[in-house]
This record gives structure tokens, sequence and C-alpha cells, in this order.
């Protein structure tokens, strides 16, 4: 019996200004007060909390604003203290000037606990706080504009002193939430993002800044969500699962991908038998490993389903010849930067078929760029460089956001999908958008694990994917087959090979 698919679903990155127009539209539409909305928010936002922190034993110190930040904690202290939590807020500001949904928390707290509520006047009362105590940040939230100043500065710099846990509240105070951070800002050991991840929680500068993070539906309505417009995604399993389709009873293998690779060559043979292991590993019918005579044993000896067929050269890759009835053609990994190399990839570039995906990796990717020869490679063929790759061939910007959008431009003006490598690898598209990946560890840092994602994406392809969809459904299964092998083996020690033999398994979470 077919399994029927799940409806896809995938998760937007709004900015911030979009955010507050769909809190609006529900608000509006649902409808529900302001102020409800708040409390929805807070009581998702403690019952988060009270899994993190089982013990209560320990008092909880609410650090609030004027906002509507600062009013989602105080109706989560209150929350926190009716789940007999001990809480403390300290209002950071003039209780007496603040947001009308704020102002009201502020009254529904004294009101209870009347002794727990004072007003920060000095921020170095931080440093009296016991550093058992957990502290949660709902100073500033997601509109901010500008950088911190003054006093807020100070107390983010004190805070930033102590030795407490500190949760953040949707966004750490100080940060932007879609844009490069220069200024100082709290620095969360735990956030919890409302409704949607923030695009600053996907970029490496701020890791100290957001430390580890997850997202919640606060219930804004789907209809508004629906209708905002923007670049930016974060995938789910769900929206994976619509992109793969089960293997049909009536099939054979040429009906899973005919699928040429182009790897290895001395003392890289390694390169070649883990980008087949990753092809055949990942559902692939068929593959044709085209390699130095050098890399044919040790190649045969790891993946004896792949079919060799060996370069004239002993050495290196000497000629790439196209073979009939391939549907991907996956090039790159460890056949190094050899003249006769590097021409034999601008012939094959040239002679690529408009049918065929192509896949491009490692040295491919560096003897293009040696070349200028970025205008030579075809539309829609799917590109994975690391960092060091990725700036030798579109240079890199002066923050992480100015590095996105240079890929994001890349991908439009070249007609290629580029999957950059790291925590949360992202593919961009050629309409302009970007798939963040929630999959992978930090075990996956290990020589031949680009070979295998390469190997991963080409499975993908041969199994009939469009190239876009190759490259985002080949990232997440190849993260959630490192997370399935380190959840086995733990991250230290990990090797490419492990990733490569859990695609099975990661392959199976789909196979509902």
């Amino acid at each position: 019996m077919d399994r029927k698919k799940t409806k896809a679903s995938i998760i937007k990155i709004p900015a911030p200004e979009q955010v507050s127009t769909l809190d609006k539209f529900t608000i509006d539409i649902e409808p529900i007060s302001s102020l409800n909305l708040m409390e929805r928010a807070s009581h998702i936002f403690c019952d988060w909390l009270t899994l993190k922190l089982p013990d209560k034993t320990e008092a909880i110190i609410f650090l609030c604003g004027p906002g509507n930040n600062g009013g989602d904690g105080l109706a989560s202290a209150r929350i926190m203290a009716e789940k007999n939590y001990k809480t403390e807020v300290l209002f950071v500001g003039d209780p007496i000037k603040t947001s009308p949904d704020c102002g009201t928390n502020i009254e529904k707290f004294q009101e209870l606990y009347p002794e727990n509520f004072n007003v920060l006047k000095n921020p170095d009362r931080l440093r009296e706080i016991n550093e058992n105590h957990i502290v949660v940040d709902s100073i500033l939230g997601n509109g901010l504009t500008r950088p911190l100043e003054g006093r807020l500065k100070k107390i983010a710099e004190t805070a930033n002193d102590l030795p407490n846990t500190v949760v953040a509240i949707d966004i750490p105070t100080g940060l932007f939430a879609s844009k490069h951070s220069d200024g100082v800002s709290m620095h969360a050991d735990w956030t919890l993002s409302l409704e949607f991840p923030k695009l600053a929680y996907l970029m490496p500068e701020n890791k100290d800044r957001v430390g580890n993070w997850d997202y919640r539906s606060i219930g804004l309505l789907k209809e508004g969500i629906d209708k905002i417009e923007c670049p930016h995604y974060f995938l789910t399993e769900t929206y994976i699962d619509s992109l793969l389709t089960p293997r049909e009873k009536f099939s054979h293998k040429g009906n899973y991908g005919k699928i040429q690779l182009v790897a290895g060559q001395l003392g890289f043979s390694g390169a070649a038998a883990l980008t087949a292991l990753g092809c055949m590993r990942s559902g692939a019918g068929l593959s044709w490993l085209h390699t130095p005579k050098s890399c044919i044993s040790p190649a045969q000896s790891i993946i004896p389903e792949s079919i060799c067929i060996p370069d004239p050269e002993t050495s290196h890759i000497s000629d790439i010849p196209l073979l009939p009835g391939i549907d991907t053609i996956a090039c790159g990994p460890g056949i190094g930067k050899n003249p006769v190399t590097a021409s034999a990839l601008k012939k094959m570039l040239e002679n690529v078929h408009s049918n065929q995906n192509l896949i491009l990796d490692a040295d491919a990717l560096n003897i293009i760029a040696e070349n200028n020869w970025l205008t030579s490679i075809p539309p829609n063929t799917i590109i994975t460089p690391h960092p060091g790759e990725f700036e030798r061939l579109f240079g890199i910007g002066e923050n992480d956001f100015e590095t996105l959008e240079i890929q994001r431009s890349a991908s439009v003006e070249y007609k290629l999908n580029i999957l950059f490598k790291g925590a949360y690898s992202r593919v961009s598209t050629p309409k302009g958008e970007v798939f963040f990946n929630p999959t992978g560890n930090p075990g996956m840092a290990t020589a031949g694990s680009g070979d295998v994602l390469t190997g991963v994406i080409a499975g993908m392809s041969g199994r009939g994917l469009k190239p876009t969809n190759a490259a985002i459904a080949g990232m997440y299964l190849h993260g959630l087959a490192g997370d399935l092998a380190a959840e086995k083996l733990g991250q230290n020690g990990l090797i490419a090979r492990d990733i490569a033999n859990h695609l099975p398994f990661a392959l199976k979470v789909f196979e509902k």
C-alpha cells in the first residue's frame, strides 16, 4: 500500500516589520486582543521554560523592559510564580511609561506579588543576583532599530559578566533580528523565538549572543503567514517528505538514476569512493565512477556497487567523456588542479546537455575560480562550496549577513543553486530564495564529509528531483544521517563513512 504524503510545510523567516503586521492581522481576524495574544505567547514560553527547569528550588529573575517584550516577561513571571517557581521582576525603565499591555501586566504582577517587583535603578544591582538563579531577558524585543546606548548598554554589559544562565524571550536584548549587529547585546544561553526563527540566529557571528535556540508557534494565523513574502526559509521534516517519492513496486534500477561521478586523483581515492558511497546509499539506481587508474582498486574495494571507469591517466583526470543516457553528473571531489584536468573540466562544462543535472564541488570549484569560468557553468547547476571555496568564487562580505546577500545575488546572476556549507548550511536558488538546514552537527566537520554530500545530492537528482530540490533534500538528509551517526557513535571520532552508512536510516525516517 502506498503511503500518503503529509502536507508540505516550511517555516518562513520574516523581517521584524512583517511579524508586527502579522500580529495585527491575527488580532483583527481571529479575533483576539493584543493582551490575550501576549498571554498566549507567555504561556507557550513558560511551558518551554518549565521543561528546561524541572528544579523549582532556584529563583528566576526576569529583566523586563517597558515595551511588549517586557510585557511578555511580566506575564511569564506571573505564570511561573503560579507554577510555584520563585520569581522576581527587575524592571528596566519607568513603570509609568510603558506600552499599554506591558502596563497591564505590571498591575497584574504587583497585585499578586508586590514584594517581588522592583525597579532596576543601578545596573550594578545585577551583581547581587545569586549565581545559581536563572536570568530571563525580556528588556527589548524584535523591533529594535538601533544599537544599545547609555544605561541599557551598561545593563547588557553587566549581565554578560555574570555567571548566571540567561534565557531570552524571543530575542536577546540588543540583537538585530535580520541584519548585522556590531553593538553590545545580551548573551543568552538559551533563546526561545516566538512563532518564527530569526535570521540572526543562523549566522555564525551571533552564536555567543543567541546560545542554543528553539522556536514555538504562538498561534499567529496561517492565512496571514501565507501572505508574507520573504526570501528566507527554515526547512522542516514534512517539507522534505513532500519532495521524496516512495519507490514503486514495478520499478528497476534504471528508474532511480543513471549518474556519472567524476572524482579522485593519486592519493585521493577516498574522495572518489566516498562520493560513490554517498550516491548509492542515498538510493541511486546506477552510478559510474570516472576516476584515475590509481583510484580504481581502492574505490572498488569500498563501493563495488558503483561501476568504475578508469581514466586514461594513472594519477589524474585527463578526459571527461559524457556517458550516453546519463541524467546526472557530479564532478570535483579530490580531482586536483592539474592543467590537464582543468582542460577536461572546461570541455565537460561546454558539453553538458540541458536535460542533464550538474553538481560541482571541491577542486572543480577551485579550477573555475582560478580561471574565471563562472559564466561557463550551465544554468541550474548545483555548486557546493565551503566558505573558502565560496570566497574564491564570489568574494566574502564584511559580516555574515553581507556574505549571505552575496550568495543570494550570485545565485540570481549566474542562475545557480549554491549550497553554502557549514552550521545551518543553506541553499540559494536562481529565484533568490534561501533555504536553511536544521540538521547536522559539529562532528560532521571531518575530511570526506563534503564528498559524501556531493554523492547524496547526485543520488537525489538521479531519483528525479529537480536541481533545487535535489540540493535541498540532499543537504537535509546528509545532515540527518550525521545526526543519527552522532547519536549512536558520538560526535568525536565521527568519520565520513559513518555519515554515508547512516543514510539508509535517514531515508527510513520518510518510509512511514
